[in-house]
């Protein structure tokens, strides 16, 4: 237990001073719209849409970010803080199943892996929906790995695979572990989505109708090299986000992943990373890295199992680790300290309250001129401030600018990555 909570400490710092320099765009700006309508009583069935096949998720985690937001008072950083604390929760858990389920060096050496690397989850890359996926992950081997009650088992895993519904469309990859939890397990599923449900009974079966044709695009092609290179593909994407190591060091975990995939005796990490695999390679198109993030526990466990058997095989092979994890976490560090927060959830803050501070006329005009791929989280950040900017333009007229020199226009004033020029 003391190692469990020394991981822990690491990754609360790890996670938490990730905050300050945390981005609030598309993904997390969605989300906290979504949360703030709930508390204004604009209630829904769905959640957030998905980015294949028109489809939407469950709700239920908007209405638990809802809280928190009432909570802290619409503070925007309030989804990172909860990322956070999913993340760090995660490491001493991936801990404690590899222990429980494999041994003391494969729970120290998998908890290695994910609290090093950059990208497990990276809070710039990952949308903010998806950090409490791993952690369920965890809970979900265990529940197939041990042995506790039988009803508890099967409502257990109905209920865990409802809850990944509600915060990913790739959820539906565990569906088939519904088959070793019979009808416990299907009721408890379906009370978790529910919402979604009663929402395509009123309109048209629009979820099912869409998730079926998201199916059907499965690619027509049949060569064995087009799956084969489709399972290659899969493998190096998920690989990449799990781990973000550097050539040399993809090169030993590839080793050891390959090894203790061969070598472990329990089944359940490599079915639930096999499951991941197949629609991988069933699905015709381009799916994003992320989709794979339920493949991510599994497949740190299953490199863990490798490591701890090359560790037992000698001096040399001790070192070889030794040196592997070193150059991990020079690599994820240098990742992680060259990492811009020119465009940060602060940056656009300190733009909006230098503008309202500035502002002394009753009627102002707040213009956001800025590249498309900049102008995000802003239409939640100035009611958060409290800019009351009027629906047509007047004077005084404050221009928010991004990049600070965008069309070559020089800001009075600059915050990173965003320019403000002032009224003339």
């Amino acid at each position: 237990m003391k190692l469990a909570l020394f991981f822990l400490l690491i990754a609360v710092v790890k996670n938490f001073a990730q905050i300050p320099a945390s981005l609030f765009e598309s993904d997390q700006e969605t989300l906290t719209i979504a949360a703030k309508n709930i508390l204004e009583g604009h209630f829904s069935l769905i959640g957030a849409p998905t980015s294949v096949g028109g489809m939407f998720i469950a709700p239920f985690y908007n209405y638990f970010v809802a809280f928190w937001l009432w909570l802290f008072r619409g503070n925007p950083y309030i989804v990172a803080i909860l990322g956070a604390v999913w993340l760090s929760l995660t490491v001493p858990a991936i801990y404690l199943l590899g222990k429980k389920i494999y041994s003391e060096f494969v729970g120290i050496f998998a908890a290695i892996i994910s609290l090093l690397s950059i990208n497990f989850v990276n809070f710039d890359q990952v949308p903010p929906l998806l950090f409490p996926l791993p952690l369920l992950i965890v809970i979900l081997i265990y529940v197939l790995e041990t042995k506790p009650a039988v009803k508890f088992k099967k409502v257990g895993l109905g209920a865990i695979i409802g809850l990944t519904l509600n915060l990913h469309f790739s959820g539906v990859f565990l569906i088939p572990i519904l088959l070793v939890s019979g009808i416990w397990g299907s009721l408890s599923l379906l009370v978790l989505v529910s919402p979604l449900i009663l929402f395509d009974l009123r309109h048209q079966w629009w979820n099912v109708t869409h998730a079926l044709e998201f199916l059907s695009k499965s690619s027509t092609a049949t060569s064995l090299w087009f799956r084969l290179d489709t399972f290659l593909v899969s493998f190096a994407v998920i690989f990449e986000a799990a781990t973000g190591a550097g050539m040399l060091v993809k090169f030993a975990m590839g080793a050891a992943i390959v090894w203790g995939f061969l070598y472990t005796n329990r089944n359940w990490p490599k079915i639930i990373l096999g499951l991941t695999f197949i629609f991988f390679m069933t699905y015709g198109g381009n799916l994003i890295p992320y989709y794979g993030i339920l493949a991510w526990v599994p497949f740190i466990l299953i490199a863990g199992c490798g490591l701890e058997r090359i560790w037992k095989r000698g001096n040399i092979f001790k070192m070889a680790v030794i040196f592997s994890v070193i150059f991990f976490l020079i690599m994820n560090f240098k990742a992680f300290s060259a990492r811009s927060t020119s465009r940060s959830l602060a940056k656009k803050i300190a733009a909006l309250e230098f503008i309202k501070n500035h502002s002394v006329a009753k009627e102002m005009y707040l213009s956001i001129n800025m590249d498309p791929a900049a102008n995000f989280g802003f239409t939640y950040l100035t009611g958060y401030v409290g800019i009351k900017s009027t629906p047509l333009p007047v004077d005084p007229t404050y221009t928010l600018l991004a990049p600070y020199d965008w069309l070559k226009v020089k800001p009075d004033k600059s915050f990173g990555d965003f320019g403000v020029l002032l009224p003339r």
